[in-house]
């Protein structure tokens, strides 16, 4: 997640930030788990834990919005020039 963080950060030129208080930056998961002791035990060491139920924890956290974007393939009539980029989904 952490090698993750900072390629996104560095795409949409948003900072990387070790705790979730800025609505528009990257939050660094493993350096606010770190520095939150009580947080990261209520989290189980199983795959049932996801990246998805970690961003719903950190909204929860914040009482703010979720926005959760999947990859899928593109359509079969369409390239991958159609695609829009990662910028233009951020925006």
């Amino acid at each position: 997640m952490g090698i993750t963080a900072r390629l996104v950060a560095t795409m949409l030129g948003l900072p990387l930030v070790t705790r979730p208080v800025d609505r528009h930056a990257v939050l660094d998961m493993a350096s606010w788990l770190a520095a939150e002791p009580a947080r990261a035990s209520a989290i189980p060491a199983s795959w049932s834990v996801t990246s998805d139920s970690l961003a719903a924890a950190v909204a929860a956290t914040v009482a703010g919005d979720l926005l959760l974007v999947k990859s899928i393939p593109p359509p079969l009539s369409q390239g991958a020039a159609a695609a829009p980029s990662l910028e233009a989904l951020a925006a």
